[in-house]
């Protein structure tokens, strides 16, 4: 077990739910730095998007972006467990896939940034087979938190994992 180096400021309660508000608004910024709908995806987007619409086919209803709900399970140092939820397909997104283009086809070899956006001309079968970090990034971010915060106010070190719950497509990060 390390040893604290020094005395936390703030209650480990109040820590928990900054991380977890800071994470919700984190989403959001990403989901608006890749141009996630609503956001324009590009440029006349949003006429394409309305003429797909009265045509009744398939057209983004920025229901994705709206639908990321976090809350704490655990909050305790020695078990501290989130949980987040948002719609199944934005998981696709985040990855870059969809519409034919498969995760083998996908260019995710940079390393995700907040403030990049990886895909600056959106045509799926050229320029725009790039994942659009947006989810995972910042939950692998939120994970690397705990431990660090663990480690340097009280000494406890343990891993942390992400724990994606298929039935009932929420994600857990426990340390």
């Amino acid at each position: 077990m390390a040893k604290a180096i020094q005395s936390p400021a703030f209650d480990f309660k109040d820590t928990a739910r900054w991380y977890l508000g800071d994470v919700l608004r984190q989403l959001k910024i990403n989901t608006e730095t890749q141009c996630i709908y609503p956001k324009e995806i590009y440029s006349g987007f949003r006429a394409v998007n309305a003429a797909r619409a009265a045509r009744g086919q398939w057209h983004a209803e920025g229901v994705g972006v709206n639908s990321f709900q976090g809350r704490i399970v655990n909050d305790t140092p020695e078990g501290w467990t989130y949980e987040f939820t948002y719609n199944d397909y934005m998981r696709f997104v985040d990855m870059g896939v969809g519409l034919g283009t498969k995760y083998n086809d996908v260019d995710s070899a940079r390393k995700a940034n907040y403030s990049r956006r990886y895909v600056r001309s959106w045509k799926r079968y050229g320029a725009g087979r790039s994942q659009r970090p947006a989810i995972m990034m910042e939950l692998r971010h939120l994970k690397s938190r705990m431990q660090n915060y663990l480690v340097d106010f009280y000494g406890y070190q343990g891993e942390a994992q992400i724990i994606k719950a298929f039935e009932d497509s929420d994600i857990h990060i426990t340390l």
